[in-house]
């Protein structure tokens, strides 16, 4: 039996460069087992126990959607298409001038890089 598909998919790029969508739980296992960019990682094991948990009925699937983002920020591979910007837009200097941004950490807890990924 086939879960139900996610609200939002989750995209994340492989070592060849290729842009992967994942719209279920059933494909994020596949993809955390079989295409996964990174064999390592607590945040890729979180999200296959929390896949495996959604197949059972004891974990919410969008609960194993954010787990699957949450490994894919780990993994340096998480693709954002809603912070892509086409050639006629300006860039970010363009907009807030020259002044230092802060960097944002996926460091700590589930949680903490769980509430990174809510959007």
């Amino acid at each position: 039996m086939q879960t139900a598909l996610w609200g939002s998919c989750v995209n994340y790029r492989t070592d060849d460069n290729v842009v992967h969508s994942v719209r279920s739980v059933d494909e994020a296992l596949v993809a955390l087992f079989d295409r996964w960019p990174v064999r390592t990682g607590n945040f890729r094991l979180i999200a296959m126990d929390a896949c495996y948990a959604a197949q059972a009925g004891r974990e919410k699937p969008e609960a194993a959607r954010l787990a699957s983002v949450a490994a894919a920020m780990e993994a340096d591979a998480l693709v954002d298409h809603r912070h892509e910007r086409s050639a006629d837009q300006p860039d970010d200097s363009e907009l807030y001038g020259t002044s230092p941004v802060a960097a944002v950490s996926i460091e700590g807890s589930l949680s903490t890089a769980l509430d990174l990924a809510c959007d």
